[in-house]
């Protein structure tokens, strides 16, 4: 546990009333009285003495023991005659009133309409949620054995949203592995096959707790999500190796021979495969920026699991197969439902080679249908951003419905407090009559982001924070048989948010702002625009901030417009002469406090009692700081025993002074706030209202615009997201060109990159998601992802050419020949992410656009590649060849080539 906030109840304290007439009448100021306690209340080390071999400490103990003491505490008189003589004495019960009482109240906060004492305790930044929730939970049963009359709630645990993300993690991995291993029993029709590449996920899982522990990761969001990706991705190296291997065994090959053909015929590719996604998912892992530490854990974990399943793949895998596959033995025939998939699947074989043949007849056609599909979707989702509405809205951090509701209330500067909290109480009334909301705790004094947060304070402000039932997730509905604790409700977060703000209406006077808490671990951005004014006048940038609020407010899907600037409190402006002060003998620093302790009250003096130390407030009685025509009235100081009052010294006059003063570079700021409604998004709002003020020309000389909140950060964020998407596909290119020893095979294979995007946005537009950074680290990751099926093209098309093929030829058997391989990573990956992309448990929303991303990226991908990229081989096959002719004629030695194998051109193309 790092701290322990409390707000509302009542704090003991020892009030000193001064009574203004009793000091006067004894020639005291209220200065004295404050210097008077201060030396009368010591605990000081004095030193130590040294007596033989002794050493004793010195310590002066003079701190009041008593409330009675303190009451009866003399103060000494000055003799008007000779201020250096003491006078008589009184005592300070016969000046002031000294009052064993508590503290006057500023805050109050409640629960549910009910008074209470608020507690947040948050642990360090290393600490473990559902640890410290734990160990809480047990302190306070313990508390409420020793006080049975205490009524203990907890409002929220965020340990519960940790536990409920964990547990849904889990259930999606189990829902993975499960799928995978029918995908593979399901192609391979034996359950040796599927027994082997099963293994494979114990084995890397084994080896990554291992290296995370190493790296100092836990168990936690971030690795188990990594985990939950790295199911359908490490089975690739097992997939391909055991697929093959199996191949040869239907060619009559042995076991051990089968195996090591195998998995020596397809090698380099595994290589290759493996390490394209290491140094893809490395880049995440070390970006900069907020998202680079939050992926760290994800990045690592997941490149590291990957690694672990080349070596698997490369070792258990043959073995087990050399060993479960015994000499002699027959292979398992296919019967019932499998002797059907079976047929369908040579059956699709056949249709697939029909269709590559006719595509390399016509490879032009088919490589600018590819490239027009991407830029058709790109015209598709500039163009609606454009038209002002985005079909591919933007933002941060994914929307998650965290079952909070946020509610802030700001008064006029003249509101007491018991304004404020009229109003508190009828949005109270209007929260409760929800029948999803569970708690409403609400405090009284302060307007913050977060109920126990720092931010305004004073009797005008108060803060709300709703918490909801749980939602109802999709694997509930699944799992209709399990009862729960509480109701689950199935609206979302925003729903009740604007139900409530319906139901609050206008209130007069009152700035009152409702928001559902989502995002990046529940926000921490502020409200979604915030639009910073920047200058030099203060009253050119009120103007210009006042039209911008007004242009911002007509725009659609724009609601509760406002300014970070307020009018100005009413106040008494005291303000001193010098001359006159420095004649009378008296200090700017003795009228200050004196005028700090009349009102305010001074607390430098503490009083302790068991251990526990309460203030010692020292201020004037209630009844003389009333008026205002008080403060002329007040004594500062004494002088040769001449009473030096305020009017003596200083002017008073009506005045209004600034809540707050913003400033950014040494210049005054107003910052334009506003919330949205559902289905806007920060990014296109912003580029909504930089159009409109650019239109309207709002912005005038001298003033300066500069976005903050979740649009800066999403603007600082994006910088690194597309330095990682680059490093990732510089990286894949040249690992590919040191693997494959060749400058043109990876330039091919990297053709996939945008049959992929296509896929990915596409998925995203259907499915209504967002991009956000955990869509955009899903598109990094598929540049390592998709290209595993055009590497396994690529490479065995080179393979089949060294046996003697022709070109064509050699892409038709290729195609087919790897088109079970492919079709089983495909599978894979895309079922172990459904659960994620469908959400199916409570707080997995966040997650849930990495699942969509990669299975539209993957599922298009797929499909297109298995076309394309046949096409392009052909395509700069041609090129190739075309150059190699050119360079020869003009007699210069000829290149490398590049994709040419065979060491005589072709006569003539494959026809089918």
């Amino acid at each position: 546990v790092a701290a322990v906030s409390v707000a509302g109840g009542q704090k003991r304290e020892i009030q000193v009333a001064v009574d203004k007439q009793r000091l006067n009448a004894y020639g005291l100021s209220i200065n004295a009285i404050v210097r008077t306690l201060q030396g009368a209340n010591l605990n000081v080390p004095a030193g130590r003495i040294t007596e033989g071999e002794r050493d004793y400490n010195v310590r002066l103990l003079g701190e009041f023991r008593s409330v009675d003491e303190l009451r009866n505490l003399e103060i000494y008189l000055q003799n008007p005659r000779n201020p250096m003589q003491r006078g008589s004495v009184v005592r300070l019960k016969d000046v002031a009133e000294v009052r064993d009482t508590v503290e006057e109240r500023t805050e109050l906060t409640r629960v549910n309409g009910k008074e209470d004492v608020s507690l947040v305790i948050q642990k360090t930044s290393d600490g473990n949620a559902i640890e410290v929730s734990d160990g809480v939970k047990a302190q306070i049963a313990r508390i409420q054995q020793e006080y049975p009359d205490l009524q203990f709630t907890i409002t929220q645990d965020e340990a519960n949203a940790v536990r409920e993300s964990l547990t849904d993690l889990r259930m999606a991995l189990g829902i993975a592995i499960v799928l995978v291993v029918l995908i593979i029993y399901l192609f391979l029709y034996n359950v040796r096959g599927a027994l082997i590449v099963s293994l494979a996920i114990p084995t890397c899982f084994f080896a990554a707790f291992i290296a995370m522990y190493f790296f100092g990761f836990t168990i936690n969001f971030m690795t188990m999500l990594a985990l939950s990706l790295a199911v359908g991705v490490l089975v690739d190296d097992a997939i391909v190796v055991i697929e093959n291997i199996y191949r040869h065994l239907t060619l009559g090959e042995e076991p051990m021979e089968a195996a090591y053909n195998g998995r020596t015929e397809i090698g380099l590719a595994a290589i290759t495969i493996t390490f394209v996604d290491v140094v893809v998912f490395l880049p995440i892992a070390f970006m900069g920026g907020v998202t680079g530490q939050f992926f760290r854990s994800f990045g690592i974990t997941v490149a590291v699991t990957v690694l672990f399943s080349l070596i698997v793949s490369f070792t258990l895998t043959p073995m087990l197969a050399s060993r479960l596959y015994r000499r002699g033995e027959a292979l398992e025939e296919p019967r019932g439902f499998f002797r059907w998939f079976d047929n369908r699947l040579n059956g699709l074989k056949r249709s697939y080679r029909r269709a590559l043949a006719w595509s390399l007849r016509h490879r032009w056609l088919v490589i600018l249908a590819a490239n027009g599909a991407l830029v058709a979707t790109f015209v598709l989702i500039i163009g609606s951003a454009v038209a002002g509405s985005p079909l591919l809205p933007f933002r941060f951090a994914p929307s998650q419905d965290q079952g909070l509701i946020q509610v802030t209330i700001e008064m006029p500067p003249d509101a007491a407090l018991s304004q404020t909290d009229a109003v508190a109480r009828r949005i109270e009334e209007a929260a409760l009559s929800i029948p999803e909301v569970k708690y409403v705790s609400t405090r009284l004094g302060r307007l913050s982001s977060g109920f126990f947060g720092g931010g305004d304070t004073g009797p005008r402000f108060a803060s709300m924070q709703i918490t909801l039932h749980e939602k109802k997730a999709l694997l509930d509905s699944l799992m209709f048989w399990v009862k729960h604790d509480e109701q689950l409700r199935t609206r979302r977060d925003i729903e009740i948010a604007a139900e409530l703000r319906q139901k609050i209406g206008e209130v007069p006077g009152a700035q009152i702002v409702v928001n559902a808490v989502s995002g990046f671990r529940g926000g921490g951005f502020g409200a979604p625009i915030q639009l910073a004014l920047v200058g030099k006048d203060t009253a050119t940038l009120l103007e210009t901030a006042e039209n911008v609020r007004r242009i911002i407010a007509e725009i659609p899907g724009i609601k509760d417009p406002d300014l970070s600037w307020s009018a100005g409190k009413p106040e008494l402006q005291v303000r001193v002469d010098r001359e006159k002060a420095t004649a009378l003998g008296v200090s700017l620093a003795e009228i200050a406090a004196a005028l700090r302790t009349a009102y305010e009250g001074d607390t430098s003096v503490k009083y302790r009692e068991a251990g526990q130390e309460y203030d010692v407030r020292v201020r004037l009685r209630e009844d003389q700081r009333q008026r205002l025509t008080d403060l002329n009235d007040l004594a500062v100081a004494y002088v040769q025993g001449a009473p030096v009052y305020l009017r003596d010294v200083a002017t008073i006059t009506l005045g209004e002074g600034p809540t707050k003063i913003e400033r950014t570079d040494r210049q005054r700021r107003i910052t334009v706030t506003a919330n949205l409604l559902p289905g806007y998004t920060p990014g296109n709002m912003r580029q909504i209202i930089d159009s409109k003020l650019r239109e309207l020309n709002a912005i005038p000389p001298g003033v300066r615009a500069q976005w903050f909140g979740e649009n800066e950060v999403m603007a600082r964020e994006g910088v690194y997201m597309a330095q990682a998407l680059l490093l990732a596909l510089i990286l894949v290119y040249l690992l590919m060109v040191a693997l494959f020893e060749n400058w043109l095979y990876p330039f091919i294979i990297m053709f996939s990159q945008p049959q992929a995007l296509v896929g990915a946005l596409l998925a995203l537009i259907l499915f209504r998601s967002e991009l956000n950074i955990i869509s955009m680290i899903g598109i990094i990751a598929l540049v390592g992802i998709v290209g595993k099926n055009a590497i396994l093209l690529v490479d065995y098309t080179n393979t089949l050419r060294q046996r003697g093929l022709s070109r064509d030829e050699a892409l038709l058997e290729s195609g087919e020949t790897r088109l079970r391989p492919i079709l089983m990573t495909t599978l894979s990956l895309v079922l172990a992410m459904i659960p994620i992309a469908l959400a199916v448990g409570r707080g997995s929303e966040f997650r849930a656009p990495l699942g969509i991303v990669l299975i539209g990226g993957l599922t298009v991908s797929t499909l297109l590649t298995l076309i394309v990229i046949p096409c392009t081989y052909s395509v700069m096959d041609d090129f190739t060849r075309f150059l190699g002719r050119i360079i020869w004629r003009r007699g210069a030695a000829p290149v490398e080539k590049a994709v040419v194998a065979e060491p005589e051109l072709e006569e003539e193309e494959t026809r089918l």
